[in-house]
This record gives C-alpha cells, structure tokens and sequence, in this order.
C-alpha cells in the first residue's frame, strides 16, 4: 500500500481493484479435488460449474473452437412475467397449442400446465414425441409416463427427421407472433390467443376448404370428358330449356373460330336469339 501510495503523487482519491489470478483458481481447485479424494467423496461433473467443454453467455455458447449461436434460445422478451413458450400441437388434428412459461421451470410446471390445458382437452395422449427440452426426458417425466403407459419418443433440435410437423408450426407461429407485434415485443403474450386461433383455427379451415373444392373438382370432371373440334366442323348446340316437348339440341352449326382453350364461335342463322361463343362442353359433334 504504501508504494501504490508513493505511485500517486499526493493525489487525495484513487481506487484499487484487487483481482485474483488464474493461477490462483487453479490452485484453489486443486486443493478441493485433493481434498474430496482423500475424504472418498465423489462429484459429478455435469453439476459443477468447472471442467466445462463449452459455456453459455449471453445466448451464445463459448468452446474452445470459438463463439457460435445457441439455436435452442429464442431470446424472447419478458412479457407479463412469462419469457417461455410451450408448444403442443395434436398429431392427427393438427391443432396447436401455445401455453406460457417462466424459465428457468421444473418438471412439475410443465406437468401442471399440461394437465391443466392439454389433458381437459384431448385426454390421456398415447402417444407423445419431445423434440428437444431436456425437462422432458427427466426422471419425473419418464415415470410419468410409465404409470400412464405412455410411449416417448424424443427428436433433435431443428432435425425434423423424427417429427417435422413441429418445426413447420413453430414457424409459421413465428412467423404470425412477429407479424402481430409489431415492434413491441414485449406484448406478445397478449397477442398469443389470437396466434393460437390463427394457427390452429384459420389455417385448417383454409385447408379444409382447398380440400373439399379439390374434392368438388374430381367428381365434377367425372361427369365431362375433353372434346375438341376443328374449324369447319358442324355441331349441335344442347338445350337447357325446362320444357318436356323442346328439343334437346339445336341445329347443326359450323364452326368459324377457336377462342381460347375451351370455347369456340359458331356460325349462327339469322334471328338467333343467342350468343355465338359456346364452351366445348354445351357442343356435340354432329
């Protein structure tokens, strides 16, 4: 103290930081692993906060390879308390879920908040695939599990070999959340109902209606069948008159154009009283 004070040169304030080396860690570490051997006492190294292959600061993870990205967090902000989103979506139905959590979380919440929103919906799963999150594969749940004979299977992060479905709606959820937002992130969990409602609600709908027109269009094209006529082919015109005694077709026409893929002009008498460009469907070969 009393060189660091000659350093000064009379100065009346000055601080002093006290830092410990390297050296010194390593040599308090030492002695604590000497000491638990001699005392026969064993540590588990996936517990202890040294000897570590890689660490997380900051939502990036630190190896001795350099720094790269934890793709496992999204880094959402803290809205009404809850920083964590827990997606369940139905295997068969398609129906998603999106329930709010607080991290870091126990097994118990998550089993809780299962039960509490998922179980009153669609009963006992019998099936339940984990694509990441070890909280899932923990002691708890595995017993869990067995006592309700329920089969888990877990996925890689991002790997949607096992179970794609849960990648396409994360992302498409994210997609929605962000567009709903804004630029005030923070408000997301308000704006969550109304995700869940698009995505589970909105989009199926679409779906089952691009479905049933698909439909709607086999069984139409079932009734017609493809015919097409050349530049001077003479055809009939069908009828759509209600009337018992009318004629099925009218007279023969001569075909002067093409227009289009599927309709053609006729030549028509004078006095007709209808148009002169029919649909290859309202035409039969004379």
């Amino acid at each position: 103290m009393e060189e660091l004070l000659d350093e000064l040169h009379g100065a009346k304030y000055f601080s002093k930081l006290d830092l410990s080396w390297d050296d010194d860690h390593l040599v308090k570490l030492r002695h604590t692993l000497e000491l638990l051997l001699r005392n026969q006492l064993l540590f588990k190294m996936s517990k202890c906060q040294f000897g570590k292959r890689q660490v997380e600061y900051l939502g990036h993870v630190i190896t001795e390879d350099g720094v790269a990205a934890d793709l496992l967090k999204k880094g959402l902000p803290t809205s009404t308390g809850k920083d964590t989103i827990l997606v369940v979506v139905n295997k068969l139905s398609k129906y998603a879920h999106f329930l709010t959590l607080k991290h870091p979380f126990l097994a118990v919440v998550v089993a809780q908040l299962f039960t509490k929103n998922i179980f009153k919906l669609h009963w006992m799963p019998k099936l339940i695939i984990s694509d990441r999150d070890p909280v899932f594969m923990s002691i708890f749940w595995r017993e869990y599990f067995q006592l309700q004979e329920i089969k888990l299977k877990s996925s890689t992060a991002y790997h949607p070999q096992i179970n794609g479905q849960i990648e396409v709606v994360n992302k498409c959820f994210q997609g929605c959340l962000c567009y709903m937002t804004g630029d005030q992130l923070k408000e997301w969990a308000y704006w969550l109902p109304l995700a869940e409602l698009w995505e589970t609600t909105v989009r199926i709908l679409k779906e089952h209606f691009h479905n049933a027109q698909q439909r709607m269009k086999v069984e139409e094209d079932k009734k017609r069948n493809e015919r097409e006529f050349a530049v001077g082919d003479l055809v009939s015109v069908i009828s759509h008159s209600i009337h018992k005694l009318t004629p099925k077709f009218f007279e023969p026409f001569k075909v002067l154009q093409r227009v289009g893929v599927v309709d053609y002009k006729l030549e028509l008498t004078e006095g007709t009283r209808i148009r002169y460009v029919f649909m290859f469907h309202n035409l039969k070969r004379k």
